[in-house]
């Protein structure tokens, strides 16, 4: 059974019920559970996962429509999942994952023909990164920007006080630049893998600090 904390103007929590005392912990969602969440496409702000997925689970469709989606056992993200995420969501956090850097470059590849059009930020839980491999193939689309990047999605910060922490990206920075002239920059935080994205360079030039306002989105509507 799931506990649905729900307040569809601000925020949806999902967990499994935990277990009794002394060996309290979070029980594993079933496989309908999951499925029946996310094929309800729910609309709302914040949207979190707790708990963990069932083994070997996997969803090929659609995700709701979240400012800030936030999915602590990713284990079953693939690259098409995270094509889908970032048609919908905009600031998307997930805790545990398995891609590698060669699927993050897959994404990225996806993300420059035009793809995932509403993410804004991407952080990822993850170890082992390395540049090299993850902008493989993507040298000619890569530009260096001069001076420091800074990414704050401030209706994010609005809504909820605790998130929407800027991200910062060191001047000299090569960033991917697709033909729309969106931005994507990429770093190891602290928090993990950031990949950032600005609407176009000079969203980034036009303050010292690069800082980035969030533009409105026209999310597809959900079937």
């Amino acid at each position: 059974m799931l506990k649905l904390f729900s307040n569809l103007s601000e925020e949806v929590m999902v967990s499994p019920i935990q277990s009794k005392r002394p060996y309290a912990k979070w029980m594993p969602f079933s496989e309908e559970e999951c499925l029946e969440l996310l094929t309800a496409k729910i609309i709302s702000p914040l949207f979190v996962w707790g708990g963990d997925f069932p083994e070997g689970f996997r969803y090929t469709g659609s995700f709701g429509v979240h400012e800030h989606f936030v999915i602590h056992e990713g284990l079953w993200i693939t690259v098409e999942n995270l094509v889908s995420i970032g048609e919908t969501c905009t600031d998307v956090f997930i805790r545990e994952s398995k891609l590698t850097c060669t699927d993050i470059n897959s994404f990225l590849k996806i993300w420059l023909n035009q793809k995932a059009n509403a993410l804004r930020s991407l952080v990822i839980k993850c170890e082992n990164i390395n540049e090299d491999v993850i902008f493989n193939g993507l040298e000619d689309k890569m530009i260096t920007v001069e001076g420091t990047m800074v990414y704050e999605n401030e209706k994010l910060s609005a809504m909820f006080e605790s998130m929407g922490t800027p991200q910062e990206f060191p001047p000299g920075l090569k960033v991917l630049r697709r033909k729309d002239g969106m931005i994507a920059a990429a770093g190891l935080h602290s928090i993990g893998l950031c990949i950032c994205i600005w609407t176009d360079i000079r969203s980034i030039q036009e303050n010292e600090t690069g800082t980035w306002k969030l533009l409105p989105i026209n999310n597809p509507p959900i079937p």
